[in-house]
This record gives C-alpha cells, structure tokens and sequence, in this order.
C-alpha cells in the first residue's frame, strides 16, 4: 500500500469517516488495511456527522411544514377578509398556533399544536380551547384569560395547560384578535409556546 495515497494510516479509527473511506476503496485495498483500521481495545464514540444530518435534516422539515401552515393561514385571511393579516402577527417565536371562531371554538390547529399537545386537529376542531386546562390550571388565570377576550384586545398570559396523556406544561399565549371590515371580530389568533 502506498503511504502517501493513504497519509492518515497511523491514527485511522480516530476518524469520524471512516465508513466513507473504507467504502471508497476497492476489495483488495480493504484487505490491506482492515488490520491497521481495527482498534487494539473497544473504543466508542459518536456518529457526529449523524447527529448533525439529523437535526439539519428534521429542522429542514419544521420550516417546510411551518411554511405550509402559515400558507394555509393566509388562505384563511383571504376568506374570511380579516382587516389583520393573521401571518404579520407571527413574529414572536411560538410552537403552535389555534384559531378559533369569536365563540372561541376551534376552528383550525397547525401542525405544531399537535406536536405540543399530543391532540390531533381532527380531535382539537370544534371544542373550546379550556379542554387543555386540567385540575392545577389556576382559576384566577382562567378569570383573566376571559377578561381579555371580553375586551377583544391582544394580550398575552400563562396557563397550566395539559397534553393527551395528562403531562402538565405551562403554556405562554399570544392572543390576536381578527376583525372584519365592519370592525367586528369574527375569530382569535393563538400562538402558544411552551414555557420550560
């Protein structure tokens, strides 16, 4: 084997690419190799490239994701002419977002909202959004939530909120709300992001 095709032979199971290197080489090039690439005592460590691809490759797929849900948010202004273009509002960072009528039912949920909560969309349309609060939701907090909502301004409070299998979570709520030409409010806007 020439040693200057191969300059990193003395120290070859520190690299982090080895799986690379050994694929790229042909059958007779690994058989001279394989006892200088096999270590002398147990020696483990992380696939960082993995890890990294990973991450790249899952956050890659939020923002797509994130982009179709903020596409079918603005779908929804369109219809409904709110004054407010709801995806302007989206400018703080949130983790899910719950849209719902002036009755304050569900309406429609992204993605995220799923993700935070462990509720699907289908299960979460058309209830009323206190169907995550539970037995250690503050009842002063729910008082000022409806207070807020009474005078249909934007706020922004916290509440011991619960998913599916009961895991409590306090959850900070951006409250927008959505009107009309004629000034009335026909739905509320909620980014809601888990507090850790």
């Amino acid at each position: 084997m020439n040693k200057e095709k191969y300059p990193v032979q003395k120290n070859a199971t520190q690299l982090m690419s080895l799986d690379i290197f050994y694929d790229s080489l042909s059958l007779q090039e690994r058989e001279k190799i394989t006892n200088r690439v096999t270590a002398k005592k147990h020696v483990t460590s992380p696939l960082l490239s993995w890890e990294y691809f990973t991450q790249s490759y899952f956050n890659t797929v939020r923002e797509i994701l994130r982009t179709k849900d903020l596409s079918t948010l603005k779908s929804l202004y369109k219809t409904h002419n709110w004054t407010n273009d709801p995806t302007t509002l989206i400018t703080a960072n949130y983790d899910g977002i719950v849209l719902t009528n002036a009755d304050l039912v569900i309406e429609w949920v992204d993605r995220g909202f799923t993700e935070m909560t462990g509720y699907s969309a289908d299960f979460a349309l058309g209830k009323n959004p206190r169907f995550l609060q539970g037995k250690n939701t503050c009842p002063e907090t729910r008082k000022q939530i409806r207070a807020h909502i009474e005078r249909r301004k934007p706020f922004t409070e916290s509440v011991i909120n619960y998913t599916k299998n009961q895991t409590e979570y306090r959850c900070e709520l951006n409250v927008f709300p959505l009107s009309k030409a004629d000034g009335n409010i026909s739905h509320f806007l909620a980014l809601e992001r888990e507090i850790k």
